[in-house]
């Protein structure tokens, strides 16, 4: 355990610890602590590889069963709003655009970040409507719209929803004008914390992204890029997840049944 522990501090030094790497090293640790010290080594390697396989099967899987109970969601003639990119978000919209589904998406993205132009030409090439804007965008775009489908990178105990910065932003805006706001998130990024603000847990990025959209420099200015910011449960009509769709309050519930 002690060189795990090594290995794991040091692809945390690699990249900032997310909720998700949190699970899968959790993982790892459960199968190396229920080896019998009597087995061979490489039985023993065998086992830790099979756990590890299976982990990565559960994210597969995971991520095909979100995109099929998303189609419950979107139906045809919707207009979807979106922000930044995220892969299981684009699986979703291949998967109702080969169901027959009718839709546009709507693609918000960060000026700081553009992500979300990778995300807009994926669709697009798929033959999937999209509308591509920046964040200020928003208001101008939201009433267009008929519900919100979002991604993240992790939600805690408490149903706070751990996203990419301007998240949070659209969500309260969506919840005001009486829209549905659905987060798609697989369970193996559940984590067991609760996070009440964006500061108590977040991950810094390039400052010079930020003083280079903003035009600000001075020597005594201190810029800081946080990635991430902090949604609360009051502004997430529901997650959907491979286990299905259940309100931001039932988080807790799920980790006390994924713990049996």
């Amino acid at each position: 355990m002690s060189q795990l522990n090594s290995l794991f501090s040091y692809l945390s030094k690699c990249r900032a610890h997310s909720m998700s790497m949190g699970s899968a090293m959790a993982s790892v640790k459960s199968a190396v602590q229920s080896l019998d010290p009597s087995l061979p080594t490489a039985e023993c390697r065998s086992f830790v590889l099979d756990a590890i396989d299976r982990f990565a099967e559960k994210m597969e899987f995971s991520a095909s069963a979100i995109a099929k109970l998303c189609l419950t969601k979107i139906n045809s003639d919707d207009t979807v709003l979106t922000y930044g990119s995220s892969e299981l978000l684009l699986k979703v919209f291949r998967e109702a655009k080969d169901k027959g589904r009718t839709f546009r998406v709507v693609v918000l993205d960060s000026d700081v970040s553009p992500t979300g132009l990778r995300m807009a030409t994926a669709l697009a090439d798929h033959n999937i409507p999209v509308t591509y804007s920046l964040y200020d965008g928003l208001s101008h775009l939201l009433p267009t719209c008929s519900k919100v489908l979002l991604s993240c990178d992790g939600i805690t105990s408490n149903g706070s929803v751990a996203a990419a910065a301007g998240t949070s932003g659209i969500a309260m805006a969506a919840t005001r004008a009486n829209m549905p706001v659905l987060v798609c998130c697989e369970t193996f990024k559940f984590s067991r914390k609760v996070i009440r603000d964006s500061l108590s847990a977040n991950e810094r990025g390039d400052p010079s992204l930020v003083a280079a959209v903003s035009g600000i420099s001075h020597p005594l200015l201190s810029v800081v890029n946080l990635l991430h910011d902090a949604t609360r449960s009051e502004y997430i009509s529901a997650v959907v997840t491979e286990s299905g769709i259940v309100p931001p309050s039932s988080v807790a519930v799920v980790l006390r049944e994924l713990d049996q």
